[in-house]
């Protein structure tokens, strides 16, 4: 099949750090010693009155803050505590979740800070972390407290091209979506379902109408971590690790290489991937895949991504930043990906946590993270579901994709597009011998 020509990719949050070779350029001014600033953003909030924390006072009952919400955990370990510790004592485990009933937020601006209380209707504070800019409405009680009213989200724009899709409406064109492949892991079920995918990719398997469906798809969009996570230290053999770090590589290079022979894929990097552990991700180093690299439909991207395929403009990231996020939010916050990814996109931030929890360059005049537009489709990669929803801006909706893990539920996602630039459907395929979705 003919190459496509990619245009306008970039990283989000614009100001192009990426070159065109795909490597991370680290702006003018971007140093180390630089403290992390928020971002103020501008919210509708009426006839309400915007001050700083500073200029409170009780006699102001109807006044707007805007600023960096910090979420109180106790359950979150922080560097002090191997300083509180006695000497010698094993370092704290990452927990699978820091929320809790005790958790509380306060809100900084460039002037001070203050703490947050409110129903839990309107301060909900299980579903939100640290990092995320608002703006909140309310006073200050006799605790000196700032009760809030109403919270303002980052201004969520008209989404780009939005058109309306009706029932006549027929799907022109497919973006297939996976992530998580495993490649590399001792999982024979895994390797069969990574075959099949590329086998449906190149139009081998499947009846007429599969077949059709197969051959309508213009971009396969491998949403990081193509490789499987490595093993504990403990459970390796000496001089194994760096042999079977090149047997994945070398089993990437041949998949993604038969991908490339048919339609063009954009390989994301993730978490798992041979890249840079600071976020935003470097896409990987061309020589890594010399099979699939002679191809030109073979795009290496960074995470998070952004890209326009026709009309619609696409942007997501490997699922290191939603993972990190789900750790901050009460379970049943947690227990829903398209909730989570839809969070982001009314954030308007792809990675609000960093750089508490999740490491991260120190970017002094720009924040790469920040969703400068709202896409028609933003996605996830490495979750543990599927799931599918809109998040709600002034315009219409921003299809919000959660890509199951590939490696556990040998799944992914078709996204259906139709000629007017609208999205159409998201469907998940799952790929196993004894099914078919």
């Amino acid at each position: 099949m003919g190459s496509a020509e990619h245009t306008n990719e970039r990283t989000c949050g614009g100001d192009g750090f990426v070159d065109a070779r795909g490597a991370l350029v680290i702006p003018p001014g971007s140093e180390y010693k630089q403290q992390y600033a928020h971002l103020k953003v501008k919210a509708v909030v009426g006839a309400a009155t915007i001050v700083s924390v500073l200029e409170l006072s009780e006699e102001m009952e109807d006044v707007v803050l805007i600023g960096t919400l910090f979420k109180c955990m106790p359950k979150k370990h922080t560097i002090l505590d191997e300083y509180v510790k006695e000497a010698w004592v094993a370092p704290p485990t990452i927990a699978a979740s820091y929320a809790s009933a005790d958790d509380s937020l306060i809100l900084e601006d460039d002037s001070g800070r203050v703490n947050l209380t409110g129903s839990k209707e309107v301060l909900r504070v299980g579903t939100v972390v640290t990092g995320v800019v608002v703006g909140v409405r309310g006073g200050l009680n006799a605790d000196g407290e700032f009760e809030v009213t109403q919270v303002y989200y980052p201004g969520t724009d008209a989404v780009p091209r939005v058109v309306p899709v009706s029932d006549e409406s027929a799907p022109d064109k497919m973006m297939l979506l996976v992530s998580d492949l495993g490649i590399g892991a001792n999982d024979s079920s895994s390797q069969l379902a990574r075959d099949l995918l590329m086998d449906w990719v190149a139009g081998a398997v499947g009846d007429g109408p599969e077949v059709g469906l197969a051959a309508a798809v213009e971009r396969v969009v491998i949403a990081g971590n193509a490789l499987a996570a490595g093993d504990a230290p403990e459970t390796r053999k000496v001089n194994q690790a760096p042999r079977l770090a090149m047997d994945a590589i070398s089993e990437l290079d041949a998949f993604v290489a038969g991908i490339a022979a048919c339609v063009p894929v954009v390989v994301m990097s993730g978490g798992n991937d041979p890249t840079n552990f600071f976020h935003p991700l470097q896409a990987l180093h061309r020589s890594l895949l010399p099979k699939a690299g002679r191809f030109e439909t073979l795009t290496l991207a960074p995470s998070p991504y952004a890209f326009d395929l026709g009309d619609i403009r696409v942007a997501g990231e490997c699922g290191d930043a939603i993972n990190d996020v789900r750790r901050y939010v009460d379970a049943e916050t947690a227990g829903d990906p398209a909730g989570l990814v839809s969070s982001i996109v009314q954030w308007r931030h792809t990675a609000p946590t960093a750089p508490e929890t999740l490491a991260a360059y120190p970017f002094k005049d720009n924040d790469p993270f920040i969703l400068d537009e709202v896409p028609n489709v933003y996605f996830a990669g490495a979750q543990p579901q599927f799931g599918v929803t809109g998040a709600a801006c002034n315009a219409g909706a921003s299809t919000c994709v959660a890509v199951p893990s590939f490696r556990t539920t040998h799944t992914a996602v078709l996204v259906a597009l139709t000629a007017a630039g609208a999205v159409h459907s998201v469907t998940p395929l799952k790929f196993e011998v004894n099914a078919q979705e």
